[in-house]
């Protein structure tokens, strides 16, 4: 009878554990392409409210060798945040980053160049747009254009512009930005270009899914 209880038991343990293992809560990670030694990285991602995320670096491609924990954060309706500052001696080249949720889900990995300092560009020359990453966003999260790139391929999407302005909103000239459209709405065939100008259904196929273009609610 205590070997049947003792047996019991210990499914029960590796049951509870096989279902955090499998929980199946979409994390995603995003980070700039290139940063210089001894800058600052910022790590950004969509995961469930109040949930904790921590990023880890790896040695080697595709996230093999794990190495030291850079940082850890807890998501909020808007996503989650994350900053590392790199020694000013990290080796250059190709470093490696994933992130860990707290149900044991895991992010793409991702590939951060680290430059020699000056290489880099300032960052006031790259153009930002705006970007969702989560279902439980309502306003977007901000993105340089060589990041914004990269991370509609790995399933970020472009926001839809809705005509009008948000007090306290991501306003782009007479629109604002939102994530998700409400029950019944839909994006028409007109675009919301970064500087406010509207591009009509002709030139939707020359703009749609480049970063920085906006579909527009119901046009």
């Amino acid at each position: 009878m205590k070997r049947l209880m003792v047996t019991l038991v210990g499914m029960a343990v590796f049951c509870g554990f096989a279902a955090s293992a499998g929980a199946t809560y979409s994390l995603t990670l995003g980070a700039p392409a290139t940063v210089p030694a001894g800058g600052t990285l910022t790590f950004a991602g969509g995961y469930p409210t109040g949930y904790k995320v921590w990023v880890r670096e790896y040695a080697q491609a595709g996230c093999s060798g794990e190495l030291d924990i850079v940082g850890s954060g807890v998501a909020s309706p808007t996503g989650y945040s994350i900053q590392y500052t790199l020694p000013t001696t990290a080796p250059l080249g190709a470093h490696y980053y994933r992130a860990w949720g707290q149900e044991g889900d895991l992010s793409d990995c991702v590939t951060v160049t680290i430059e020699a300092r000056g290489t880099a560009p300032p960052a006031s020359r790259e153009n930002n747009v705006f970007l969702c990453y989560s279902t439980y966003q309502t306003d977007p999260g901000v993105f340089g254009m060589r990041a914004a790139t990269a991370l509609l391929a790995q399933g970020y999407w472009s926001p839809y512009a809705v005509q009008g302005i948000v007090a306290g909103g991501t306003n782009i000239g007479g629109y604002h930005l939102v994530c998700n459209l409400a029950a019944g709405q839909a994006a028409g065939d007109s675009t919301l270009g970064g500087a406010g100008e509207v591009y009509g259904a002709g030139s939707k196929p020359d703009v749609q899914g480049v970063p920085g273009h906006y579909p527009v609610l119901g046009q």
